[in-house]
């Protein structure tokens, strides 16, 4: 995370406290250890300088002050930031995405990489590596990225989070599941509490909703696509679903981000034995694109003898985002941004990339 040094620090405590110094000297100790920024004025970092830090502490603010110039060109582009106060009772976020902290409101954090909570483990690597992609999207160099993988299985990431949140230690950032069937459809019930859990702004913490069904449907389909050709090659058949995935992702991005990847999406979505409305009117929509124009979905379909048995979209099983990963640490970044870059849906993976990065932004790690 960007944390800042306000001048009303130094303005407020011209001679510091113990407490004061130690939370001062926790945040340039975080910033030699590679788990956070350090970003304040010459004058304060020079006061900082002579409050007694330790050897490694001293070393970060030597640091930050050698790169004042070069902080001020990227800090535009951190959108979330923290920025430590001197006095007292302050805490709120501005519409900037900017978090006002007073100082004592850190008696019990650690400065630890900011956690980044998913309700699976491998889904929060997964979100570091889109926050990699990023990184290198934006040419964000001179940053390091350090974030804490978390995860609640499945709906427990709701107590998960709200524990981390009431315990104050560590900056938190939630990302769930959408579990949307189609564009309109609500939320899910554990997103929507991780929602209500951050709104309440009671700590350092935020809720990333995916603006599709699950990861799945997230991750960049032409790495999905070399992900399963190159682990499981071996199934002809998996290979060949994947390859119809990504066909219709090209002819309806919504449809791909919308259906159920794992278990496949059926054609009976788009007839009347779906009694969900709103569900059976997209479906039905994107029926023409999937199955050809001349596709419509009839009573006949329904409840007739030949009853519906098209597929918008084949099944992939629950082993996507574990080849994803797997292929992911085999591959450089460089060559894993070219393959995200022409896929139909790398916008919504790089917003999340985006996301997870500004939790994760930190100087690179220095040594004695």
């Amino acid at each position: 995370m960007w944390i800042e040094i306000s001048d009303s620090v130094p303005t407020t405590h011209p001679t510091p406290p113990l407490g004061v110094v130690s939370i001062l000297e926790q945040v340039a100790s975080a910033s030699f250890r590679g788990w956070h920024v350090l970003d304040a004025s010459r004058p304060c970092l020079l006061w900082m300088n002579g409050l007694g830090f330790s050897m490694i502490a001293l070393a970060a603010i030597k640091r930050a002050i050698a790169q004042i110039a070069e902080k001020r060109s990227i800090k535009s582009r951190i959108e979330t930031r923290i920025c430590l106060e001197g006095p007292s009772g302050i805490f709120y976020q501005s519409n900037e995405g900017i978090w006002h902290v007073s100082l004592d409101a850190f008696d019990a954090a650690a400065f630890t990489p900011s956690e980044l909570l998913a309700e699976d483990l491998r889904d929060a690597r997964v979100f570091e590596i889109s926050a990699r992609h990023y990184q290198q999207h934006k040419g964000l160099k001179g940053s390091s990225i350090s974030l804490w993988p978390g995860h609640g299985g499945g709906n427990g990431i709701v107590p998960c989070f709200h524990a981390t949140i009431q315990n104050r230690t560590k900056f938190v950032l939630a990302v769930t599941d959408s579990d949307r069937d189609h564009p309109e459809a609500l939320a899910s019930a554990t997103s929507t509490a991780c929602r209500k859990l951050a709104e309440k702004q009671e700590w350092i913490a935020a809720h990333y909703e995916l603006g599709c069904r699950e990861i799945e449907n997230l991750l960049p389909i032409h790495l999905v696509e070399d992900s399963i050709e190159a682990i499981a090659g071996g199934s002809p058949e998996l290979v060949g679903r994947v390859k119809v995935c990504s066909e219709v992702a090209a002819k309806n991005i919504e449809a791909h981000q919308f259906a159920d990847l794992k278990l496949g999406t059926r054609g009976w979505h788009a007839t009347a034995s779906d009694t969900n409305e709103k569900r059976r009117s997209f479906w039905s929509s994107a029926a023409k694109g999937i199955l050809g124009r001349d596709a419509v979905c009839t009573d006949e379909c329904a409840y007739g003898s030949h009853a519906c048995t098209c597929t918008f979209m084949p099944a992939l099983g629950a082993r996507t985002v574990e080849h994803f990963e797997e292929h992911c640490q085999k591959l450089s970044l460089p060559k894993q941004l070219e393959r995200v870059k022409t896929s139909i849906n790398a916008e919504g993976w790089l917003d999340v990339g985006r996301a997870a990065f500004m939790w994760g932004v930190a100087d690179p790690r220095q040594r004695v």
